[in-house]
């Protein structure tokens, strides 16, 4: 029953699509968005969501096999997690958890409005093909365009890597710059996220 009234909601809200086209405005429902595992009304706030608060937080189904577009769903695992931190598995629930990342073991990093321990939210896989993200730096050094970017403590930041001859794992190249002991907003800067990989 749920999968027929999910097709109902997707053909009303296809309509509405055409009507939004037809207007000119740019908003529109992104129908391969709807969950299976979502009632259509757990559907509908979910889109409301992502229309207002321009938070990408609907994936494909659990039970679909791929995340073509390189976005899971997770729960943050004993703390919300801010936005811009490296992610790895949760300890409590490591299949739909995540928390705050450690310098081995990342996979993932927080979009903006990070991820919530009540809420589903949208974590960016490392390496996923499909454009960049936003990371945040420690402070701990200043980062030049075109820098390889290795994990930093279990705080989920980044840093430089300014290290030779031992291993380290980096996760993106840096395309912006950022300022030694920079901290807030100023500390968030663009990178191509990698799928890490240890350097030697």
């Amino acid at each position: 029953m749920k999968h027929q009234t999910n097709d109902l909601l997707r053909s009303a809200l296809a309509k509405v699509n055409r009507t939004l086209k037809s207007t000119g405005l740019q908003r529109a429902f992104d129908l391969s968005r709807i969950r299976s595992d979502f009632s259509p009304s757990q559907n509908m706030a979910a889109l409301r969501r992502l229309l207002t608060l321009g938070r990408f937080e609907l994936v494909n189904d659990v039970n679909s096999g791929t995340h073509s577009d390189g976005i899971i769903t997770r729960i943050a695992d004993t703390a919300a997690i801010g936005q811009y931190l490296l992610v790895q598995k949760g300890a409590s629930a490591p299949s739909t958890n995540v928390a705050i990342g450690a310098s081995n073991g990342v996979f993932g990093i927080t979009l903006q409005g990070g991820v919530s321990t009540t809420e589903p939210s949208a974590v960016r896989l490392l390496s996923s093909g499909r454009g960049t993200v936003m990371a945040t730096s420690d402070g701990s050094a200043a980062i030049a365009v075109g820098d390889s970017i290795i994990p930093i403590g279990s705080v989920g930041k980044v840093e430089t890597n300014t290290t030779t001859g031992s291993q380290q794992l980096v996760v993106g190249i840096a395309l912006e710059a950022v300022a030694n002991s920079a901290s807030g907003t100023d500390a968030e800067f663009e990178m191509m996220p990698v799928y890490y990989f240890r350097t030697f």
